[in-house]
């Protein structure tokens, strides 16, 4: 992966006026958890295209990243700037929810919540977030949860697909690892082509104490456009709990995988944490 993104960040020193290229750049450095350089390239994309929110709410979430997940200072006047060019877009939304959370202005925190979730139906893995954030604002506010609302079932043989392949999966960790890992350990969920470059085609990163956990792997979480899991008929997901959070497997780390192939992703499916990398 360290290779890969060397290389690109190599051609954006030839071509500097590529926005794309910053932008995905940006994204590449998050992986390998280089947050203050994923902040810098988005700058370099921001100062060609101006105030776009995507790029003021990527450089956001980078600054976030860099300073320890605080929001504060640029971070949420980058946000601010976004919503204002674009009042309903969902990453702007989610962030300044937080921003307000981490302020402690919680009805704040649920309002932009609440608008967020309009753009989300129950079918969607965001909606079940969304709620989540909602009621841990108005638990804080001494309000009861919302109840939020059940999923459409689609007729058996419907049609209907989504945009772009995703695949779900629910990820435990085996009694035998419990006593091995930390709360705090880094936990890697990544999608790869069974054969042939092993570049992640989607990654989430959580932690240990975030466990079992549910997340959806799409071809928005991708490196580089041209690798995504809409672009590979047979992948494997694996997750991976790491004490020293880095990317690359270390032998003794404990993992799990499965392989999916075609359209076998359409339902939620397991891993189990179970096997130690040798």
């Amino acid at each position: 992966i360290k290779a890969m993104v060397d290389k690109l960040a190599a051609k954006m020193d030839k071509e500097p006026n590529d926005v794309e290229g910053w932008m995905m750049l940006s994204r590449s450095y998050k992986v390998l958890e280089r947050y203050q350089d994923a902040a810098n390239a988005m700058r370099k994309a921001y100062a060609l295209v101006g105030d776009q929110p995507d790029v003021l709410l990527q450089m956001a979430d980078a600054l976030a990243m860099a300073n320890g997940g605080t929001l504060k200072g640029e971070p949420t006047a980058l946000v601010e700037k976004a919503l204002q060019v674009e009042p309903g877009n969902q990453m702007g939304l989610w962030l300044m929810g937080m921003a307000y959370a981490e302020n402690d202005q919680f009805q704040k925190a649920v309002d932009s919540w609440q608008e967020l979730l309009k753009g989300y139906s129950p079918e969607q893995n965001g909606y079940q977030e969304v709620v989540k954030l909602i009621n841990q604002a108005n638990a804080r506010l001494g309000k009861p949860p919302v109840q939020a609302e059940a999923p459409t079932v689609l007729p058996a043989g419907s049609d209907v697909k989504p945009a772009s392949r995703s695949v779900s999966v629910k990820v435990t960790l085996d009694d035998s690892f419990k006593d091995k890992v930390s709360p705090d350990d880094t936990l890697f969920i990544y999608a790869q082509a069974a054969t042939g470059p092993k570049a992640p085609l989607a990654i989430v990163k959580h932690q240990v104490k975030d466990l079992p956990i549910e997340v959806t792997l799409d071809d928005s979480q991708a490196m580089m456009p041209t690798m995504t899991i809409s672009s590979v008929d047979h992948i494997k997901i694996t997750a991976r709990i790491s004490a020293a959070g880095g990317a690359t497997p270390q032998s003794g780390e404990p993992y799990g995988m499965i392989e999916v192939k075609g359209d076998a992703g359409a339902d939620l499916k397991t891993i189990v944490i179970n096997n130690s990398v040798r």
